[in-house]
């Protein structure tokens, strides 16, 4: 029994799988094109919902923006008023003594004593050195002796001349040993006053170069001597501005150890050829020192003023801002602040001169400028 019941099982599903084939076969056409039908549809239903969407949220109007509180910048400024304005160039100058004497022996020596010292004040003639002078002080009686007999002998020669009695030549012979005489005498004079060293000018003694007791040799430095009141104040001008500095005229300058402190001198010499070092033209200055401020050495800074321009339109840098390769400031007007273009002629010292952009009677922004735009609302501060 279960093997029949297993054989007609096993012929139905034959059959059961020759007919599903068959069904199979017919049903795929049909389902393949319902797919693409399907696929249609829903592409179709999804652009009509998109397009829906997309016209609602056109549709729909923008909220309207509240309008934000405007800032309001904080300002200082500064009225613009035509006013003569240096040119001004700063160039190095160095302080040296209106005088300074190196003294030297003019014969030599020994140092027998030593008459001033480093920083000791001095007058023009007095002794500063001396040196052992006998031998020059017994030559200088010897001379005399020899110049006073040479005297008598002249002074008879020609009282026996005037009678005849001695022949022209033996006159002259004797005026000759007389000449001689005096010019040995005062040689030796001269030799005796080397011996003491004196100082040529007055000022101070800068330096010592000997001591008491050394011998020194013809030519030897011994001492320096300077003079402090008045001094002088070198400098060199650049090509340019040669014409721009005349004799008599007056300099202002400053030095590094008082720099609050400014000081005029007037211009004595100014070269008529340039170095050919640096092809400009060496200048000196006298300047008054009679309270001692300045010393020789010195380094100082000079403010020569090139020319004065008058009326001139001038800002100060800090209202200037660069931009893009240009030059702008802030112009106030109506409470806003207007941005202008400027055009600088130059800078002199801290401070640019304008020659177009801004005219006299302007109010322009001095600080605060930085954080503004052109028409920034701006309130001035006092």
């Amino acid at each position: 029994m279960k093997e029949k019941l297993k054989e007609l099982s096993c012929k139905a599903g034959e059959k059961l799988k020759s007919g599903g084939a068959t069904v199979l076969g017919r049903i795929k056409p049909f389902d393949e094109k319902f797919g693409r039908t399907r696929f249609v549809l829903v592409g179709t239903l999804a652009f009509i919902v998109l397009l829906a969407l997309l016209l609602m949220v056109l549709g729909r109007p923008e909220p309207k923006l509240q309008p934000a509180d405007e800032s309001i910048v904080p300002i200082t400024i500064l009225k613009v008023m035509p006013a003569d304005v240096d040119d001004v160039v700063y160039l190095p100058g160095r302080i040296t003594a209106d005088v300074d004497a190196t003294l030297t022996a003019e014969i030599s020596g020994l140092v027998t004593e030593l008459l001033a010292d480093r920083g000791d004040t001095v007058t023009k003639g007095q002794v500063l050195v001396q040196l052992d002078d006998r031998t020059a002080h017994a030559n200088v009686e010897r001379t005399q002796i020899t110049l006073v007999d040479a005297r008598r002998n002249l002074e008879r020669f020609e009282k026996l001349g005037k009678t005849g009695a001695v022949s022209q030549k033996d006159l002259d012979d004797i005026r000759q040993v007389y000449a001689l005489a005096k010019v040995a005498h005062d040689e030796a004079k001269i030799v005796f006053s080397q011996t003491k060293i004196k100082s040529p000018i007055d000022g101070v003694v800068n330096d010592r170069f000997v001591e008491e007791g050394e011998y020194i040799m013809f030519s030897k430095p011994v001492m320096q001597v300077v003079t402090l009141n008045p001094v002088k104040l070198l400098l060199e001008i650049p090509e340019q501005d040669v014409f721009s500095l005349q004799t008599g005229g007056s300099i202002s300058f400053t030095v590094p150890p008082l720099p609050e402190q400014t000081f005029e001198g007037t211009v004595s010499f100014v070269a008529e050829q340039a170095s050919q070092d640096n092809n400009a033209f060496a200048a000196e200055v006298v300047v008054d020192n009679r309270d001692g401020l300045l010393k020789p050495g010195m380094i100082a800074t000079v403010r020569h003023v090139r020319v004065t321009e008058s009326d001139a339109i001038a800002l100060p840098l800090s209202a200037i801002i660069p931009q893009k390769g240009e030059h702008i400031a802030f112009v106030i007007k109506n409470g806003r602040a207007i941005q202008r273009r400027i055009v600088i002629d130059r800078i002199v010292e801290k401070q640019a001169l304008i020659s177009s952009g801004v005219t006299a009677g302007d109010l322009v922004v001095l600080d605060g400028n930085r954080m503004l735009v052109d028409g920034t609302k701006v309130e001035i501060r006092k």
